[in-house]
């Protein structure tokens, strides 16, 4: 179930005010942790999935693509006859090394089972985004990231580990 103050502001970012709130967004906005923030959406659009203004989601899917071998990824980089080879290195083109390939997707409701085939392997499926209505120009889903930076840089370092960002010791800050 969503939190009351999760839900007031989905609310009011959704439908009052047409924006796109992203797991990211709603995390920086509540103080919570990204997982918390996505358990949130999936929550809030559960609940409003079957009203009269049911909220778009956008998921993200991860994993692993079927497998290429090194024979079928250098045949997409250049046909045969291009490529000239000693007699003597015949025989280990033989073996194949198999390239494992992963991919992340932002993928439309309407179409989830479909992006889902792509894959031989699911890491992750979750809510990436909820709007108001569906995208038409896929650019909008970058808009909160710039609410994100400005709460990253107002927070600091001590809100990183509120929100589940992870920042190595070795990277340095800077500003414009």
């Amino acid at each position: 179930m969503t939190t009351k103050k999760a839900r007031d502001f989905l609310d009011k970012e959704l439908f009052v005010k047409r924006g796109i709130v992203t797991f990211r967004s709603l995390s920086r906005e509540l103080g919570i942790h990204v997982n918390d923030a996505k358990d949130e959406l999936k929550c809030y659009y559960d609940a409003v999935r079957d009203t009269d203004a049911p909220a778009v989601p956008t998921y993200l899917v991860s994993g692993e693509v079927p497998a290429l071998t090194v024979d079928q990824h250098s045949e997409t980089q250049q046909s045969e006859s291009a490529m000239d080879m000693d007699p003597e290195f015949e025989e280990d083109r033989e073996e194949t090394d198999v390239v494992h390939q992963s991919r992340v997707l932002l993928v439309d409701n309407r179409i989830l089972d479909e992006a889902m085939s792509q894959f031989s392997r699911v890491h992750s499926v979750h809510i990436y985004s909820l709007s108001p209505s569906r995208f038409v120009d896929a650019g909008l889903v970058c808009t909160p990231s710039i609410k994100v930076h400005k709460a990253d840089a107002k927070g600091g370092p001590e809100f990183f580990s509120v929100v589940g960002k992870i920042m190595g010791s070795h990277v340095k800050r800077w500003s414009c």
